[in-house]
């Protein structure tokens, strides 16, 4: 895209929760499809079009905890409205130590979509889950979750 007046302003929203996303999923609907459904129908209504600048949205993060998947599934759905012209993944991490209140730290990593398929080796692989050796990644993931079953004798 071309700009001939020089500087322009463009909102962006970078925060944005997909269904099934780990710990915010607030989507009604009573399958994973339905929640998905009503997703793009809000993003869509949300968004606005190249008919109203005031409201469009040119940029948008996809946002979920330790993960790009609902980032990834956004992308290869391609149901976002055309004015939409980049989405990020953005990563939010939970950290300690807590604040006053005993609420965790947010922290939110935005990554260059072309590095996405990199995020594994260069980012989720090193970071540690709750001082463990397992990494953050996907599989780290799954690992403490079987160690946490194991140790609490949960099938």
């Amino acid at each position: 895209m071309v700009y001939s007046r020089g500087s322009e302003w463009r909102r962006w929203d970078i925060h944005i929760h997909t269904p099934g996303t780990m710990k915010n999923d607030q989507y009604e609907g009573s399958t994973i499809d339905e929640k998905w459904d009503k997703f793009y129908e809000d993003i869509n209504n949300y968004v606005g079009d190249e008919t109203d600048p005031e409201r469009t949205i040119s940029v948008i993060g996809i946002t979920d905890y330790f993960s790009i998947d609902n980032y990834k599934k956004v992308i290869a759905d391609d149901r976002l409205p055309k004015s939409v012209d980049l989405v990020l993944p953005n990563v939010e991490l939970r950290i300690t130590p807590v604040t006053g209140s005993g609420s965790p730290i947010n922290v939110h990593c935005i990554f260059n979509p072309e590095i996405e398929d990199k995020l594994d080796a260069i980012f989720f692989s090193n970071l540690d889950i709750l001082g463990t050796n397992n990494p953050a990644g996907r599989s780290g993931l799954i690992n403490y979750g079987r160690e946490l079953a194991n140790k609490m004798n949960i099938d």
